[in-house]
């Protein structure tokens, strides 16, 4: 291990390693909070373990980073952020969001309804900021980004000079305008090469390194401190992982070649998408044989072919980020073809007719309760959702709490504070922003179907969560919409109000109802977005100063056509709440 072993340390109590290295005296007044070492922990007791090695790269780099920038200070000398530098760092970044679109692609559902959504909101932004050479907007919005890809370049800049550091932010808001009107037309995957390097400052792979297989890189670089990667895709990368381990063991990278890779995929056409008990353990070569001229049973599907070769493509260029290749290395899982299956036509929202056929239903005109609706779920939520535009996901996680009166008004939040019984801490898509927190009056419609009734009724009961029958489809989820979801696209279909052959979204299209309502009642955009928990799209800073629970009201005005209000019953206590 040689120089890794020199900056290790070990606690004597706990026995956990820790990187442990001193700052030159001369440099640490220009380090921030003039520290005189860099400590961090490896998480583990020996450097060989799952991700101990990584965190130790991941110190040794913020180390040296802190020494270039205290030189830089101390010098008054810095990095130059030229034109050649900028368009590199722009494709860099424009591979990745490239990457990652396209593994939301394939996971479906809440994640790729999320990122649908955000395309809609957004591309208009970033084309009037592009048009309008709006810096004001276009900077604040872009410079994390940018700033993480101005750190993991090793570029020191001078923070009084920022004329260059705006025109890479403005280069990647043109980058989003690509990435999203390509995801608009599903060609997120796409990729273009990336361009060399002007600055090589690749970290080299060391022995260690390059002795260690792709899959325990993989799996290393998921562990890392700053990379977030959902429950849902760790899966989907370790079945990716496992098959192709099933196919060829554990190569390291520079073993892994594009014609290995073929045979992969083609070894992948051949597996069933269906198994028997008795084979869902049965590796991969095997299995094809077993199955071998089959006729009668369905194989995998191009789409998922090309979803196992894009998780493993994004592992790849996660290793390489991390300095796990050799300069230069392709990446084998990309550019593969695959067949092309028939375009669904996507309809968003509902028309005025299916909202009259929707509301309706027994549920609303007989107080039936089906199974698989949990309870009073299957009345309230389609009637919330549709009243306030709120996501489902918000709307599932509602507290009793959350439903207040003040001034004889009674108020509804959507907020990510507190704890709910089914999942623990609540959580909101817009964390980062924090602009899915707002509070508004209830809308008139729940009050006449006595929305505060069935509030009492639960805090009579000692209930916490608002739907004490939802939760999550596993363990470890905190999607409370998710199974009732599935349930209700299922419903609407067997009642015959959604066609076969036509892609919907059964219940956040009740958020399009509303926001073409808002339109129509002629409420303004700042109103419309924060009933909606949009972000400002205007890019002005003021939203971040005052009170704009005033914008509320404007839920008063909002009324969708096509229920028919006079067939809904109103809500009554029949012991199903819970």
């Amino acid at each position: 291990m040689g120089i890794i072993l020199k900056y290790i340390q070990k606690n004597p109590q706990a026995g956990l390693l820790y990187y442990r290295r001193l700052f030159p005296a001369a440099l640490r007044q220009y380090i921030p909070s003039q520290p005189q070492h860099l400590k961090r922990s490896l998480k583990a007791t020996a450097i060989d373990a799952p991700g101990a090695l990584a965190r130790y790269k991941e110190a040794h780099d913020e180390y040296e980073r802190l020494v270039a920038l205290a030189r830089k200070v101390q010098t008054g000398t810095y990095d130059t952020l030229d034109e050649p530098m900028i368009i590199y760092l722009t494709a860099k970044f424009e591979s990745a969001w490239r990457t990652k679109a396209d593994e939301i692609r394939w996971q479906r559902g809440e994640a790729k309804d999320r990122q649908d959504e955000g395309v809609d909101y957004l591309l208009d932004d970033f084309r009037h900021w592009n048009a309008d050479g709006d810096l004001e907007a276009i900077v604040p919005f872009w410079t994390k980004d940018a700033t993480a890809l101005v750190i993991a370049q090793g570029l020191i800049l001078d923070p009084h000079n920022t004329d260059r550091f705006n025109r890479l932010c403005a280069s990647l808001n043109e980058a989003a305008i690509v990435v999203c009107e390509a995801i608009r037309v599903g060609k997120q995957n796409q990729q273009k090469e990336l361009p060399p390097s002007p600055r090589l400052n690749v970290p080299q792979t060391s022995g260690t390194i390059a002795s260690k297989s792709f899959e325990a890189l993989a799996l290393e670089t998921m562990d890392l401190a700053h990379v977030r990667v959902s429950e849902y895709t760790r899966t989907e990368i370790k079945t990716s992982l496992r098959f192709f381990r099933e196919a060829f063991g554990k190569p390291v990278p520079a073993e892994i070649t594009r014609a290995m890779v073929n045979e992969w995929l083609e070894l992948l056409a051949k597996r069933p998408s269906r198994l028997p008990k008795e084979h869902r353990q049965t590796p991969l070569r095997e299995l094809v044989e077993i199955y071998e001229g089959r006729t009668d049973i369905p194989f995998l599907m191009p789409q998922t072919l090309k979803g196992r070769s894009v998780y493993l493509a994004g592992r790849w260029d996660a290793i390489a980020a991390a300095g796990g290749m050799v300069e230069g290395q392709s990446n084998p899982f990309r550019g593969h073809k695959f067949q092309r299956n028939a375009a669904s036509r996507m309809v968003k929202g509902f028309s005025a007719s299916e909202l009259r056929a929707i509301f309706s239903l027994p549920i609303f005109t007989a107080g039936e309760r089906p199974d698989g609706g949990k309870g009073e779920a299957s009345y309230w939520l389609p009637l919330l959702m549709l009243t306030t535009g709120a996501r489902p996901t918000e709307v599932a996680q509602l507290l009793t709490g959350n439903v207040w009166q003040t001034d004889g008004v009674w108020l509804i939040k959507f907020t990510d504070e507190g704890e709910h019984p089914a999942i623990g801490p609540k959580t909101l898509k817009t964390a980062r922003t924090e602009s899915g927190k707002r509070t508004f009056p209830v809308p008139s419609r729940l009050l006449d179907l006595k929305f505060i009734e069935y509030i009492d009724h639960l805090n009579a009961s000692g209930e916490v969560a608002m739907f004490p029958r939802l939760n999550p489809k596993s363990a470890a989820g905190n999607d409370l919409h998710a199974s009732y979801g599935v349930w209700w696209g299922e419903y609407l279909r067997e009642m015959g109000i959604l066609p076969t052959g036509v892609t919907r979204q059964p219940s956040k299209g009740f958020r399009h109802v509303w926001q073409t309502a808002a339109l129509n009642a002629k409420v303004p955009r700042e109103a419309r977005e924060y009933i909606m928990g949009h972000t400002d799209s205007g890019g002005n800073a003021q939203r971040f100063y005052g009170d704009w629970t005033a914008l509320g009201e404007y839920i008063h005005v909002v009324d969708p056509e096509g229920p028919d209000w006079s067939k809904v019953l109103r809500w009554a206590n029949n012991d199903q709440a819970k």
